[in-house]
């Protein structure tokens, strides 16, 4: 794909880089405080509300993700089609990830919510790192021909999360603590979160580049939004379930 190369103007650049470190820092911020007073970080164990707020969130970001999706196909913007796969992705993922909450549907706890969070967001954080990859003509209409399968295996991926969380529910568990929520081992779960910062990192270079080549508000927005998940990936790793510290909710919230 072409895009007009024309920089945008000295100003206009330093004030989009003051809104990027004022949309990190406050997440941050939060996380540093949070973490330095523990008093703060209040527990609030709510799994119907949970299970319901998170399907439906889950849910509108998959409906949006296909109307973009269907957007993309007939402008042919291979680009855009694998933003749209990559919301979708967090889309059902994070509806399974709900529909696995100990004490809501289920009445015995499984680090398959755990698991099913980390899978969709290391999947999704590939894609985000695909999108922006020069890849050849020849790819992507490959990609673009082939797009229901990718959403099919998207959606065959979080189904088999599900299917993997119910009928293992202690799958890689805490050895020190067992299945439970918020017992998934912590190598495991550090280990796919800073993979996904790296996979962030690389998608955030070439927006990043569009947008000082173009200065066009759609590489600004996509830069905020890998910024603001490259915080929830550092907020997994140090989060304690049923905290407020679990603010990276929230900031999934918003690539949906």
């Amino acid at each position: 794909m072409t895009l007009l190369e024309t920089s945008p103007c000295r100003g206009k650049m330093v004030a989009m880089s003051a809104r990027w470190l004022l949309v990190l820092a406050v997440p941050s911020v939060l996380l540093g405080v949070l973490l330095r007073f523990p008093v703060l970080d209040a527990e609030w164990e709510l799994p119907w509300v949970h299970l319901v707020l998170v399907v439906a969130i889950g849910g509108i970001g998959v409906l949006l993700a296909l109307l973009v999706a269907r957007l993309a196909a007939r402008t042919g913007n291979t680009q855009i089609l694998l933003l749209a796969l990559s919301f979708y992705v967090v889309g059902v993922f994070l509806m399974v990830h709900a529909l696995l909450t100990p004490e809501a549907l289920l009445p015995f706890p499984t680090t398959g919510v755990e698991i099913a969070l980390v899978a969709g967001f290391l999947l999704s954080s590939a894609l985000l790192a695909a999108s922006g990859l020069p890849f050849s003509e020849r790819v992507f209409r490959a990609i673009l021909r082939g797009r229901a399968a990718l959403f099919l295996a998207a959606l065959a991926a979080a189904l088999s999360a599900l299917l993997l969380g119910l009928l293992a529910p202690s799958l890689l568990a805490d050895g020190a603590t067992g299945g439970g929520y918020g017992d998934l081992n912590p190598a495991a779960s550090a280990g796919a979160s800073l993979l996904a910062l790296v996979l962030l990192a690389v998608a955030t270079v070439p927006y990043y580049r569009h947008f000082r080549l173009t200065g066009l508000p759609f590489h600004h927005a996509v830069v905020t939004g890998l910024l603001l998940l490259q915080v929830a990936a550092v907020s997994f790793i140090v989060s304690s379930v049923w905290h407020v510290r679990w603010e990276y909710h929230l900031l999934l919230v918003q690539k949906t």
